[in-house]
């Protein structure tokens, strides 16, 4: 065979090979981003940032848990109970209002949508964040999000997508794996990982001495909060005002509060709280709970696997309490003073870090 023919019929193989995977990522679509599931293939979800996109456009649904990683334990299933609904999860670990609100401005052009659970923050304060923060270190595959249909060369042709979605999808199938989806119940970036609960570095306790000077909230700060909320949680609430949105801040343990007290960041925390409190109030269809002064929660170490993350019984506390509406956790505009002062009461005594 002479080498140009040999070429060209090489050139013609690998090209054909190329629309083959091409077709076949389109065909099967692990990532939602053209379809929805396909009848008689297992789709796993296991990476938040490329499939959540997909899944709020493509699934039927009626409500929506999404958040940071403080969310990822929620149960789809018990927030249909609960609720009486129909829900998906979406989360991300590390996400920020501007990542929340995107994915929810896409969820609410593709669906109506009845209820919508979310945390209020997250560790760092993410309410002194600029409003189109994104958080660093994480992979951003704007080529699924945004409506320019050539950078999807980088789906389409993408060799991990062949070799951990793809392939291991046939191969199901081929075996005789019914088809289906990763329940809403396990999706999270947790799932499938042991963790140890109750083993909390409680030793950072011991280096505080005596009472620590806490930083003030600046008004610079104070405008960036506003910006935030304004643009990314109270603008989307008011757009929707058919929907109940269910917004919670997280109980943190007392060693995380004793920490950052011992960095003397604590108490601007707290006055950043109490700040965004006064901003989400006004809104109607925004319920705010909190769960940071239940100390049989925030004091019992044996819920915690770090000083941030609680375990999945918590999570299920919560969405049952915010189902039932239960005056305990809710924060109004009678109660969120009361609520302020209860949390510094709590998190800004060095004697509580030594329970």
């Amino acid at each position: 065979m002479k080498a140009g023919t040999w070429l060209k019929r090489c050139i013609i193989l690998f090209c054909a090979l190329l629309l083959l995977f091409a077709f076949l990522t389109a065909w099967l679509d692990p990532f939602f981003h053209y379809h929805a599931p396909k009848q008689g293939f297992y789709y796993e979800l296991k990476n938040e940032r490329a499939q959540n996109d997909g899944i709020v456009k493509r699934f039927d649904y009626d409500a929506l848990i999404t958040g940071s990683s403080v969310t990822q334990n929620f149960k789809a299933g018990e927030m249909d109970a609960l609720f009486d609904c129909h829900a998906v999860k979406t989360c991300f670990s590390g996400a920020t209002f501007k990542e929340l609100a995107n994915l929810l401005d896409t969820a609410f052009a593709a669906r109506r949508i009845r209820y919508v659970v979310c945390c209020a923050t997250d560790v760092s304060n993410t309410f002194i964040q600029d409003k189109d923060y994104l958080q660093e270190g994480f992979d951003y595959p704007t080529y699924l999000y945004n409506e320019n249909p050539f950078d999807d060369v980088n789906y389409l042709l993408n060799r991990d997508v062949l070799a951990e979605y793809i392939l291991p999808m046939l191969a199901r199938k081929i075996t005789g794996t019914p088809g289906g989806v990763t329940d809403f119940d396990t999706y999270s970036a947790w799932s499938g990982q042991p963790y140890t609960y109750g083993d909390l570095p409680v030793h950072l306790l011991d280096t505080i001495d005596g009472d620590v000077r806490q930083e003030a909230l600046t008004e610079d700060e104070r405008r960036v909060i506003r910006e935030n909320l304004e643009q990314n949680v109270i603008r989307i609430a008011r757009e929707h005002p058919e929907t109940t949105f269910c917004y919670f801040l997280p109980p943190y343990s007392y060693v995380y509060w004793g920490d950052v007290y011992g960095k003397g960041t604590a108490g601007k925390q707290i006055d950043a709280e109490a700040y965004a409190i006064g901003l989400l109030l006004p809104c109607e269809n925004i319920r705010l709970y909190s769960f940071s002064t239940d100390t049989d929660i925030t004091f019992d170490v044996s819920n915690y696997k770090d000083m941030t993350h609680y375990g999945a019984w918590i999570n299920s506390l919560i969405l049952k309490a915010m189902a039932e509406d239960d005056a305990k956790y809710r924060i109004t505009r009678e109660s969120a003073d009361g609520y302020i002062e209860d949390m510094r009461e709590l998190y800004l005594t060095p004697e509580h870090f030594n329970p």
